[in-house]
């Protein structure tokens, strides 16, 4: 099995491949794991055997031609999409189970080797953002209450690459049950420069910080799950004058793609992911079209999701002027199992302009759609409730948006972060008699 250092050195290459190139590559991986898949994977047996002629050799024009595995398929196909036996160089396996936060809980199984290729990638990230090796990391992260519990944390090995002298910094592990006083204390070390968190809760963290006047320096928040909102951005920047280095990642999709440092646009992890970007019949979206996302990870044969729906609606983008030739994604804009319902059955993703939030009066929110012609705002206010004024207007602006018909009400909270740490979605949809996409 190749080391990671040996792959993340080939990674330090490829992303400057051409076109060809990389194409070149990926179809080579992709025929492996169809092969594969074919053999010893139950759910897809007969599945792809169009693609391939009497040779073995697969006809890439009609890749097009397998169908789109959703996350439902996913769930109710779960066993059947495990591996009966893995290649040796696969090495062992390891189980997890998605967030839930989506829907019910998917298993995901993960081979070694494609839990080593992912390692890899997430070091080639760090070294685009050049990160510091030498600073500890502090995770706000973990399920279990008994691990990584206040005020000290579980302190692990170093978090940067095993193959770099640099690499002293400490990993530092809270569970998702600390506080945000908790975190805010160990954040207080100068010997921690990163914090990793869902971006929520990290925001909740940089907002006490800033209420009570904490002075903490951070070289970088490095999230993961959901994007980073703009006042998100701004706020880890004057609580901790740290930026926020993003990568889009899914529990089922690995880590899909990294923030390019020239911008808030992202590179796509080509050598360890296929990603498709589709519209509502399944064709693919040309640059600049908002689409449907599919994965297909190349190197995990444990259980393999081939064409699979992460849920996600994003955009292509043009090349990147930094020179890596990986592809780009533009804007990710939410899950499609979010998207609000119209009364005439038309779907649509709502978003609000950051400034929204200020004026109205908010120090963030939630807005949920949670009847066929009902919208709910929830909201932490900045100081007194809102008005009726503003609630007025803001009602005004989501009906322009959304349908002339829909009704808002408004629900000020004192919080509205998750107890188990799970994402915290702004749009959310939830109309229990209507079928989720």
């Amino acid at each position: 099995m190749p080391s990671a250092k040996a792959f993340h050195d080939h990674l330090l290459e490829s992303q400057y491949w051409t076109r060809e190139q990389m194409l070149a590559e990926q179809r080579k991986y992709l025929r492996q794991l169809l092969i594969h898949a074919r053999a010893q994977v139950p759910y897809y047996s007969g599945r792809f055997d169009r693609l391939f002629d009497k040779n073995g050799q697969v006809d890439w024009t009609l890749w097009n031609e397998i169908p789109i595995l959703t996350r439902p398929e996913a769930l109710a196909h779960n066993d059947d999409l495990l591996s009966r036996m893995l290649p040796r160089h696969q090495g062992g396996v390891s189980e997890s189970f998605t967030s839930g936060s989506t829907g019910p809980a998917l298993r995901v199984v993960d081979s070694e080797l494609s839990k080593r290729y992912l390692s890899a990638a997430i070091h080639r990230a760090h070294g685009w953002h050049r990160m510091d090796y030498s600073r500890d990391m502090l995770l706000w992260f973990g399920e279990d209450p008994e691990v990584g519990q206040p005020p000290d944390g579980d302190v692990k090995s170093n978090w940067g690459p095993p193959w770099d002298a640099r690499s002293t910094g400490r990993r530092i592990v809270l569970n998702r049950y600390a506080g945000t006083a908790d975190v805010l204390k160990l954040l207080a070390d100068e010997h921690v420069g990163y914090f990793s968190a869902r971006p929520s809760a990290a925001h909740a963290v940089a907002l006490r910080a800033l209420d009570q006047k904490i002075a903490v320096s951070l070289d970088g928040i490095f999230t993961f799950n959901t994007g980073v909102r703009a006042d998100e951005r701004e706020d880890f920047a004057r609580a901790f004058g740290a930026r926020a280095i993003v990568p889009y990642s899914a529990k089922e999709g690995h880590f899909i793609a990294m923030q390019c440092p020239t911008g808030t646009h992202f590179h796509i992890n080509e050598e360890l992911v296929f990603v498709e970007i589709v519209d509502e019949q399944g064709r693919a979206c040309a640059e600049g079209e908002k689409g449907r996302v599919l994965v297909t990870l190349l190197f995990n044969f444990a259980l393999p999701l081939i064409r699979y729906e992460l849920g996600d609606l994003a955009t292509f983008g043009p090349p990147c002027s930094c020179g890596r030739t990986l592809r780009v994604i533009d804007r990710i804009d939410g899950r499609v199992t979010h998207m609000f319902r119209m009364p005439d059955g038309t779907r649509m993703s709502l978003s609000l302009v950051i400034d929204l939030q200020r004026d109205f009066g908010a120090r963030y929110w939630q807005i949920a759609q949670i009847g066929p012609t009902l919208i709910e705002v929830r909201y932490v206010p900045l100081g007194a409730p809102a008005g009726a004024q503003n609630e007025a207007a803001l009602a005004d602006i989501i009906r322009q948006k959304t349908h002339p018909d829909m009704q808002v009400q408004f629900s000020p909270r004192e919080d509205l972060s998750r107890p188990d740490g799970r994402k915290f979605i702004e749009y959310v949809y939830e109309v229990q008699d209507h079928g989720a996409t």
